[in-house]
């Protein structure tokens, strides 16, 4: 971790190798506040580059990854908001499905339908009770 303030730096180089050995490095050092950043890259070209930031959103485990992963989505663009619904079902993390409910249930329309997927991987028996709640009130 004391290495991520020198991986975060290198983020910005113009060699497509130097950022993807970033990608690889931030899910190991990285932590809560790179989300915004990994989001970012798999706007890239290079689908080496891409897996490898992609990869990284599933392993970070530093701070709560997952409300940062949901507090980037209201700002993001198209492409990273992709990413983000995208690591918040492949981290398999239960713990996204009240503010995936709640992006579902909001008001803008270009996160509902990301929400939704996301809440198809992640729904399991234990929210059973608030998903027939709230499909009887809509």
């Amino acid at each position: 971790p004391s290495a991520l303030p020198k991986v975060r730096a290198l983020a910005g180089s113009e060699e497509a190798e130097v950022r993807k050995a970033v990608w690889n490095a931030l899910g190991s050092v990285g932590d809560a506040t790179v989300v915004p950043l990994l989001a970012k890259a798999p706007a890239s070209p290079d689908p080496l580059e891409q897996m490898a930031a992609q990869q990284s959103l599933l392993l970070l485990h530093r701070g709560d990854v997952t409300a940062a992963l949901l507090a980037a989505l209201p700002e993001a663009t198209p492409s990273e908001r992709r990413e983000l619904f995208r690591a918040l079902s492949g981290r398999g993390d239960s713990g996204a499905v009240p503010g995936l409910l709640k992006l579902a249930r909001g008001g803008d329309p270009a996160l509902q339908p990301g929400a939704f997927q996301a809440l198809g991987r992640l729904v399991d028996g234990r929210h059973l009770r608030t998903l027939v709640d709230w499909f009887l009130a809509v």
